[in-house]
């Protein structure tokens, strides 16, 4: 366990390692996100190729690796996920990888994370 804290170190490891990973996949799929983003912006002519796209394993396991990430730190009491994730990512950046991926900017969790 890390000193005072009540986490472990393999929990700040995660805590730690997520935005950055996160930076890098999106700095990587820039032009993927772009695409996505261009389609949702068809609105319902574009709904099966949003969700075509999103159905790829790349996206899905980043969705997925999102939405675990924020359940994995719902309950610890230091952790605000906002203030981690704007710790390595712009607003900006935040805003469109949200839009493009679960078609809301500004949400802080993304849609369809509901925990029981």
């Amino acid at each position: 366990m890390a000193e005072g804290s009540g986490r472990s170190d393999a929990s700040n490891l995660l805590h730690r390692s997520f935005p950055r990973r996160l930076d890098e996949w999106l700095q990587e799929h820039r032009a993927v996100l772009l695409g996505l983003s261009a389609l949702r912006a068809m609105a319902r002519e574009a709904a099966a190729a949003v969700d075509a796209v999103l159905d790829v394993r790349e996206l899905k396991r980043t969705r997925l690796c999102w939405e675990l990430w924020l359940a994995l730190i719902e309950d610890e009491v230091d952790a605000k996920p906002e203030a981690l994730l704007r710790a390595r990512l712009s607003e900006e950046d935040l805003s469109f990888a949200r839009c493009a991926l679960w078609g809301t900017p500004d949400d802080s969790t993304p849609p369809g994370l509901h925990l029981a």
